[in-house]
This record gives C-alpha cells, sequence and structure tokens, in this order.
C-alpha cells in the first residue's frame, strides 16, 4: 500500500509531487544545489535538510528508532500499527 511507503526526493516535482500522487508519504530532503529554487505543486509532508534530520522524522513520527550508523528500515505501516495498537 503506497501510504506505508515514505519516499525521500531532492526534486520537488519529480520526486515529491508523483510520490504524493502515489499517496505516499513524501520528505523533501533541502540540500540546496540544482533543485533549490524549484517550486512543485504539492508540499512534501515533511522537509529535512539532511539525513540525521530524517532519522528523527522517523523516531518521531513513526517511533521507529534508527541510528546514525545503521538504520533499522521497517514499513511506515507497521510502525504506525505499532505505535497506534
Amino acid at each position: 500500500r503506497p501510504q506505508e511507503a515514505m519516499y525521500v526526493g531532492d526534486h520537488p516535482v519529480m520526486d515529491i509531487d508523483a510520490a504524493n500522487a502515489a499517496g505516499m508519504v513524501t520528505v523533501l530532503c533541502r540540500r540546496g544545489g540544482r533543485h533549490a529554487r524549484v517550486r512543485g505543486r504539492t508540499r512534501a509532508r515533511f522537509e529535512v535538510a539532511d539525513f540525521g534530520q530524517l532519522l528523527q522524522v522517523l523516531e518521531r513520527s513513526y517511533g521507529i528508532r534508527a541510528y546514525k550508523t545503521t538504520v533499522m528500515i521497517r514499513g511506515v505501516g507497521e510502525a504506525r500499527r505499532r505505535a497506534h495498537g
């Protein structure tokens, strides 16, 4: 199910608009660079500046404990079910 997947991208149109249209949880990684001035039609659910902030999103919003050296990957839907019973 798309709503149980998280898409992380840096291009507001090619990544975020497309993943939002598919129903995924979206994260825009704003690191500057070539896509910094591009504006999409939709907004990402989360915005981060680096992958350290992405780890914080995973833990705070989905209860997924992640570490900088090792990231435990679980579906967002599984984390929601575990967090909300």
